[in-house]
C-alpha cells in the first residue's frame, strides 16, 4: 500500500513524490488488467456470434420464416463453443458492467440455441402427368362442310430435380489430452501426456500484437511450443483425437472457419 501524504510528517519532498508515483502505478496496473479481461470476454462472444450466424439456416413455416439448425451435431458444436466463451468471461472481474452484460447475453443465446428446431427436409414435388385431350369431332353441315381442327396436346411439364438432403454429420467427441505449461515469459508448451501414441487436433487462441485474439489449428503428436506475448497465456478452444468419431481437419475447420491451419 502506498504511504499516505498526510502521515508523511517531516518527510522530504522526494519521499512525497515517490509515494505519489507508487499510488499512480498501482491504479494503472489494476486498470490494464481489467481492460485485458474485458477485451478477451467481448472478443470470445463476438467470434461465437459470427460462427452462429454462419451455421444457422432459415425455413418457411405457416407464420413466415423461422431459424433452424442443419443437424443436432451443429447444435452441439455451437453450445460447446459458447461454453468456451463463458469460461473466458468467468475469468474476468464479475463487478465489471460490460463483462456482466456479456455473460447475460451468453446465457440468453445458450437457451435460444437449445430450443432452435432442426431444419426439416423439403418434400419432393409430386410427379405431374400430361393430360391428353381427345380431338372433338363435329358433324359436317351439308350445305358447307367444315374441316376438323385437331386439338394440340399440352407439352409435358418437366419435374424439377431436388438435391438430396445432406446426411447429418457425426458428432465429434472432444477429448482432454493436452497439458499447458509456461516454458518462458513468451513461450508455452502443449504436451500430449494423456493420449500418448495418438495425434490430437487442437484449436488454440492467443492474443496477437494488435490486441486481437487470433486462433489457429494444430495436430500435436507429442508436444508443441507456441510463442506468445509476454505472460499472455493461450487458451485451448477445442481438441479431439485425430480420426476418432469423425475428428479430422476438414470437420474441425468447418466449426472454426475463422481460424488458420
Amino acid at each position: 500500500m502506498a504511504p499516505s501524504l498526510r502521515d508523511c510528517g517531516p518527510c522530504t519532498f522526494g519521499a512525497r513524490a515517490a509515494a505519489v508515483l507508487l499510488a499512480a502505478l498501482a491504479l494503472l496496473l489494476g486498470t490494464a488488467s481489467t481492460s485485458h479481461a474485458q477485451g478477451e470476454c467481448a472478443g470470445a462472444f463476438e467470434r461465437w456470434s459470427k460462427l452462429s450466424a454462419a451455421r444457422t439456416r432459415a425455413q418457411t413455416v405457416a407464420s413466415g420464416q423461422e431459424a433452424c439448425l442443419p443437424s443436432e451435431a451443429v447444435r452441439a458444436d455451437l453450445l460447446q463453443a459458447l461454453g468456451k466463451a463463458r469460461s473466458i468471461c468467468d475469468a474476468a472481474p464479475f463487478s465489471d458492467q460490460s463483462v456482466k452484460l456479456t455473460k447475460e447475453m451468453i446465457d440468453i443465446n445458450a437457451s435460444a440455441i437449445s430450443m432452435v428446431a432442426v431444419c426439416r427436409a423439403e418434400p419432393a414435388p409430386a410427379k405431374e402427368h400430361p393430360v391428353r385431350e381427345q380431338p372433338i369431332r363435329e358433324q359436317p353441315i351439308r350445305e358447307q362442310p367444315v374441316r376438323e381442327q385437331p386439338v394440340r396436346e399440352q407439352p409435358a411439364v418437366a419435374r424439377a430435380i431436388e438435391p438430396e438432403p445432406a446426411p447429418a454429420r457425426q458428432r465429434v467427441r472432444q477429448r482432454v489430452c493436452l497439458d499447458v505449461s509456461q516454458a518462458a515469459p513468451e513461450r508455452f508448451v502443449f504436451a500430449n501426456y494423456k493420449c500418448r501414441g495418438r495425434s490430437v487436433l487442437v484449436v488454440i487462441e492467443k492474443k496477437g500484437p494488435s490486441g486481437r485474439i487470433d486462433c489457429k489449428g494444430y495436430a500435436i503428436s507429442r508436444q508443441l511450443t507456441v510463442a506468445t506475448l509476454r505472460d499472455a497465456r493461450p487458451h485451448i478452444n477445442y481438441e479431439c483425437l485425430l480420426d476418432e468419431g469423425g475428428c479430422n481437419k476438414a470437420h474441425v475447420a468447418s466449426i472454426f472457419p475463422e481460424c488458420d491451419w
